[in-house]
């Protein structure tokens, strides 16, 4: 990190008032806490011009004072790649009750938790936990964004077992999970600290899947027995989010606007048996024994349904129907959908679906992506309101459609390749897909 010492360039960030505690909240966790800061009234980026130079103007008395006072300090310091080892809690009461009760209490306050009880990670827990891994309990894995904390193998395990992970090999998923979310395309940051209910979803492939009982068939996305890893691998991606991460709901790493029970928990295993198609880690270059753990940005699904088609084409016109949304498809051609912000569709398709499309249709898994990409399309009216029709946030290449005819039809994403299809749930079942809109997927192997 580039240190700046006190004789530096003046710097002022200008910040709507009510973002005020989460852009000093920011900036601290990126090094940055002496950050000086002028508010305006409103959040700008929906106000028209005229307001915005209005605010702006308002708050230059303000701006002048800070740039012509010399700041205290140095504005950052730099950061060690290492974490000190976990240090101890301890709760007491009249019985073990009592003392796991203060424990959820004094855990919540501090925002350790997730608003559900959670296990004590006791040093017995956590050492037990760290069994299911050959690493150093002090290795570092990686630096999670927003709040670049540093996450050990250790601090890994202790949110396993407050998550309520049981088996060991649960930390391998969770160590190759933490590797998958900081990967250089994967846009953590972003996401973590955005006002919008994004939430991080696993998907398990390979032989882990059975060794975990991970459910990959009926309300693989829901509660239940048997679900019941799937819930706690979940969970404690969400918990690493906030603990490692510091995304703490409503501060500046996590300030999403209303939330969403997408955020507490999401994790399912490709139901590879029910699949007509080679499993999803193998299309993506792993061997079919290896086991793997795909990291999914999930912005919002929807349950496609369809139990009356009965033909490929009826079944993904349906899927294509379920995959337009004007919002997420306007960041395929605007300056927010730049590099790793490109969005993409998941298909979570039922095996009834899968069985009509590609055993009975014989379609490939390329030509249902082809399909699809030609028929998820929209209006070009539709986009431009979403974008209110301003030029500047068009990324060049897009900007012919200020000019284009209002009916002409527009894809949801750039390419086939970026609908991503994976069977999950049950068989036999109904005809019940869920279509999920996001961004880049990682896959990661899961190691030792």
């Amino acid at each position: 990190m580039v240190q700046l010492e006190r004789g530096g360039i003046p710097s002022v960030a200008i910040v709507s008032k009510v973002f005020d505690s989460s852009a000093k909240s920011v900036a601290g966790a990126m090094g940055m806490a002496s950050l000086r800061v002028a508010n305006v009234p409103d959040i700008v980026t929906g106000l028209e011009p005229d307001m915005i130079r209005q605010e702006v103007e308002a708050a230059l008395p303000d701006i002048y004072r800070i740039l012509t006072t010399p700041a205290e300090g140095c504005v950052s310091a730099p950061v060690e790649l290492a974490a000190p080892p976990a240090s101890i809690e301890q709760f007491q009461g009249m019985d073990q009750f009592e003392a796991l009760r203060d424990m959820n209490t004094t855990f919540l306050k501090n925002q350790w938790g997730d608003g559900f009880p959670v296990e004590p990670p006791t040093r017995q827990a956590v050492e037990a936990m760290l069994t299911g891994t050959s690493r150093n309990p002090q290795e570092v894995i990686a630096v999670i964004q927003p709040g670049f904390g540093v996450a050990t193998v250790e601090k890994i395990a202790i949110n396993a077992v407050m998550a309520g992970c049981r088996q060991p090999a649960c930390l391998r998923v969770l160590i190759a999970a933490v590797q998958a979310i900081t990967s250089s395309t994967y846009p953590i940051r972003s996401l973590a600290s955005s006002s919008g209910p994004y939430g991080a979803m696993l998907v398990i492939n390979g032989p882990i899947a059975k060794e975990l009982e991970i459910n990959s068939g009926r309300c693989a996305m829901g509660p239940g027995y048997a679900s019941r890893v799937n819930t706690a691998l979940g969970r404690a991606m969400r918990l690493i989010l906030m603990n490692i991460a510091h995304a703490y709901p409503g501060t500046g790493n996590d300030p999403d606007t209303i939330g969403s029970a997408r955020k507490y928990s999401q994790c399912v295993a490709e139901n590879e048996a029910a699949s007509p198609w080679e499993p999803f880690h193998v299309e993506n270059g792993f061997g079919p024994n290896t086991s793997t753990v795909t990291i999914l940005c999930n912005r919002g699904e929807v349950d496609a349904s369809d139990e009356e088609s009965d033909t490929a084409e009826g079944v993904l016109d349906s899927i294509a129907y379920y995959s337009c949304v004007p919002q997420f498809g306007a960041y395929m051609v605007s300056r927010h959908g730049d590099n790793d912000h490109r969005p993409h569709i998941f298909v979570l398709m039922a095996p009834e679906h899968a069985e009509l499309i590609a055993r009975h249709g014989g379609w490939s898994k390329q030509a249902v992506r082809t399909y699809l990409h030609n028929q998820a399309k929209m209006p070009t009216e539709r986009y431009l309101k979403r974008l209110n029709k301003r030029p500047e946030i068009l990324r060049p290449e897009w900007r012919w459609v200020l000019k284009a005819d209002p009916n002409t039809w527009m894809p949801m994403v750039e390419s086939a390749d970026y609908f991503h299809i994976l069977v999950v749930g049950a068989h036999p079942g109904t005809g019940r897909s869920i279509v999920m809109h996001g961004f880049l997927p990682v896959t990661k192997e899961i190691g030792d």
